[in-house]
């Protein structure tokens, strides 16, 4: 098996596009050498411990950095955390304050219910023998608002009597 050898190419040949440029690097250097810091293969053990040093306060800087916006960044989340757990605690906090106070109050929410609905309830607790404006309501459960606005209607009409300012 016989190898090609290499044609050697002469120096007015025409050189590939790469080695063109190697050589024109070559040449600039020889003309205009590198200065010392920059040429590393003249650097000395103390150059290279000087540039170890260099970079590894460049690395414990940014690494510091990182840790502090980790640490804020983490802070940040955590303070996220506890403003959404404090909202959902005061929604909680304020239904069952709510659910306490209609308990105490014996109400349960009455919608859809018409005026005539609310003159019957009230005359029924009326007949057994709630006589002020808050017996009416914790035997109707019934707002206060709704039972005022009935019972003034109703003494209007003549169908309640009104012996007192506060008894019906």
């Amino acid at each position: 098996m016989a190898t090609k050898a290499r044609k050697r190419l002469s120096s007015t040949e025409e050189l590939g596009p790469v080695a063109r440029r190697v050589k024109e690097a070559n040449q600039f250097l020889k003309k205009y050498p590198l200065p010392r810091l920059l040429d590393r293969s003249k650097w000395t053990k103390k150059d290279w411990k000087r540039h170890e040093e260099a970079w590894a306060e460049l690395d414990q800087e940014r690494r510091e950095k990182q840790r502090l916006s980790a640490v804020t960044e983490r802070k940040l989340r955590i303070q996220a955390k506890r403003r959404r757990h404090h909202k959902i605690l005061r929604k909680l906090r304020r239904s069952e304050r709510q659910e306490r106070l209609d308990q105490r109050r014996g109400r349960t929410i009455r919608r859809s219910i018409t005026q005539e609905e609310h003159s019957e309830l009230i005359l029924a607790a009326l007949k057994s023998g709630a006589t002020t404006v808050g017996q009416v309501c914790k035997k109707t459960a019934l707002e206060t608002r709704a039972v005022r606005r009935c019972l003034r209607k109703l003494v209007k009409n003549g169908d309640v009597e009104k012996p007192s300012s506060r008894q019906y």
